[in-house]
């Protein structure tokens, strides 16, 4: 899938936050979660994300998919990562 069908895709599922992101060489996150759930296509590089010491890498056509406060980590191999990603914020339940 393009980036531009993957857009449109995470659109109609709900992803109200769409952009391209990325992350240098190097780039580590210890565990952590995220607010909200996300899913992404890897652009260019390569991107690998643990999950219960599970690692599952992604590459260049792959799509990764974190649901909303899902404790994992995060690396980036040897020539960065770029992709396109979507975030699914929570209901604003008026609280």
């Amino acid at each position: 899938m393009d980036s531009t069908g993957f857009t449109d895709q995470l659109r109609h599922d709900g992803y109200d936050d769409v952009s391209v992101a990325g992350f240098a060489p190097g780039h580590a996150l210890d565990e952590h979660a995220h607010p909200y759930a996300l899913r992404g296509l890897v652009t260019d590089g390569e991107f690998v994300i643990a999950v219960g010491g599970d690692e599952q890498s992604y590459r260049v056509g792959d799509v990764f998919e974190l649901d909303r406060d899902r404790p994992h980590t995060e690396r980036v191999g040897p020539d960065g990562v770029t992709f396109v990603i979507g975030r699914r914020h929570p209901a604003d339940t008026g609280s």
